[in-house]
């Protein structure tokens, strides 16, 4: 990723970078990063999706859990964190989309709820 990039996308906590070289996205929310190639975006997409954000016990439980495929990092969100994690996702996807197509993706991050 390069130095001094422009995010292509904001919100309060968090923003989404591009970068035209190596074609990776950086998903920033918070502490957390997630940077993937091209390809595994919609990976991560389909997990993001995959939370239902209402099955919170209340809204600042973290109980949305990200996981990397070797396990050896998670992501935990609470409901708000996961609604601007999605919505920063979206816009992300939004952006590739228009940059190139996408090969396909490459399963790299699961999901969880903690109870």
């Amino acid at each position: 990723m390069k130095q001094n990039q422009e995010p292509f996308a904001r919100t309060a906590h968090g923003s989404a970078l591009f970068c035209g070289c190596c074609g990776k996205v950086e998903v920033t929310l918070g502490n957390a990063v997630l940077c993937m190639e091209r390809d595994d975006f919609a990976s991560v997409l389909q997990v993001i999706d995959g939370f239902d954000p209402d099955t919170a016990a209340d809204s600042r439980t973290r109980a949305f859990v990200i996981r990397t495929e070797s396990g050896d990092a998670a992501f935990v969100f609470d409901r708000r964190e996961l609604l601007e994690l999605r919505e920063l996702v979206h816009r992300a996807e939004d952006y590739v989309t228009r940059e190139e197509p996408s090969a396909g993706p490459r399963p790299r991050f699961s999901r969880s709820l903690l109870n």
